[in-house]
């Protein structure tokens, strides 16, 4: 067997899905928890790559295949979460789509301010949506529209990822 051949990564290629790619490395197993490791991937396939060599950024990177859609909160999940990572859609086997992934420019529902005497927080809890102004893309910085407590984005802010 040849040098080249022994160094090729080999992953099942998907008929029809999405490919996350370019996600830094070691956040991967972060990616599959904030979209829902046990409920959302229990009947999908899914390829996880951990550390792999970036051929083209020269820098190691996470990558994930999953055989099926997503949907636009897990998108915008995606999108707190890997902000600069790439998205690419796949239909029978070839990629017809491909794009960065970015933060939504207003986050509803998906984070609690942390801001313990902000409207949302306290009880009896108010019937408030929960919504935050991105200020910034990398690191994903939000401000809340009650409060304007401005902080960064950790996996632990997501809701539904504990």
């Amino acid at each position: 067997m040849s040098e080249n051949k022994k160094k090729k990564l080999a992953v099942a290629k998907i008929k029809n899905g999405i490919v996350v790619d370019h996600i830094p490395a070691g956040k991967g197993y972060y990616v599959l928890q904030v979209l829902g490791l046990t409920a959302y991937f229990a009947d999908k396939m899914v390829s996880a790559v951990i550390n792999a060599p970036s051929q083209c950024k020269g820098y190691k990177k996470d990558v994930i295949k999953i055989g099926g859609e997503l949907d636009q909160i897990q998108l915008e999940k995606l999108g707190l979460v890997v902000p600069g990572a790439t998205l690419n859609i796949i239909r029978d086997y070839e990629v017809i789509e491909k794009r960065d992934i970015e933060p939504p420019s207003m986050v509803r529902n998906l984070i609690d301010c942390p801001e313990p005497n902000c409207i949302t927080n306290v009880e009896p809890k108010e019937p408030v949506r929960k919504e935050f102004v991105t200020i910034n893309k990398k690191p994903v910085t939000l401000r809340c529209c009650y409060c304007d407590r401005i902080f960064e984005v950790d996996l632990s802010s997501i809701r539904g990822t504990s």
